[in-house]
């Protein structure tokens, strides 16, 4: 992983990873070590930083993905080429936050997933209290929205994205009623951050 402005490597590299240590911490937690083959290509982006993992389709010894991005190049243009892919050929991806970097020894640890991110939570917050959860564009998939609506859960969710003149315009047509106020960072009501509600808002 590479991030444009801190090397001159591109803003975006593919890695071959290695699975070389799994650690269960806790019955519902697991802490995955990946190495990477050439260490240089882990760059340390700051807090927050994630991985996208991409999975080989059954049968295919390594996933098919398009070429990687250029300087300049703006992240929606690869999304647009992966969801362009046929469905034979497009690679399940996953996105992993990055608990820790050894660059040195071409390591860097990956909480699994959202379930377990959740099981730190206090007992107290864990049924009947709201919990923000962040997924970015290519995380969000159908799978991972069944699993936050399974077994009576209420979801309300947004979805960030870069707005085009279309998109505006389009988002001007929603009529007031489908609108909801959003949550600001301080948990307070902010009108000014509102967003409609999603047909797929459970």
């Amino acid at each position: 992983m590479a991030t444009e402005g801190r090397t001159n490597q591109s803003p975006m590299v593919y890695e071959t990873l290695q699975v070389s240590r799994v650690v269960q911490l806790t019955p519902h937690m697991v802490r995955i070590t990946l190495t990477a083959q050439n260490p240089a290509t882990m760059i340390d982006a700051g807090p927050d930083q994630y991985t996208k993992i991409f999975l080989p389709l059954p049968g295919r010894r390594s996933p098919s993905v398009p070429p990687p991005l250029g300087n300049g190049d703006g992240v929606m243009s690869w999304y647009q080429q992966y969801l362009a892919m046929p469905d034979a050929l497009r690679p399940p991806m996953r996105s992993y936050t990055v608990r820790a970097q050894r660059p040195s020894l071409g390591e860097a640890d990956h909480m699994a997933d959202t379930q377990l991110a959740l099981a730190q939570l206090p007992k107290t917050y864990r049924r009947g209290r709201r919990t923000l959860i962040r997924a970015d564009s290519g995380g969000g998939t159908h799978e991972f929205l069944n699993w936050l609506t399974a077994r009576g859960r209420w979801l309300a969710y947004s979805v960030g994205m870069t707005i085009t003149d279309t998109i505006h315009h389009a988002v001007l047509r929603i009529p007031a009623s489908a609108w909801t106020p959003a949550v600001a960072p301080e948990a307070r009501s902010a009108s000014a951050l509102a967003s409609p509600n999603s047909p797929g808002t459970a």
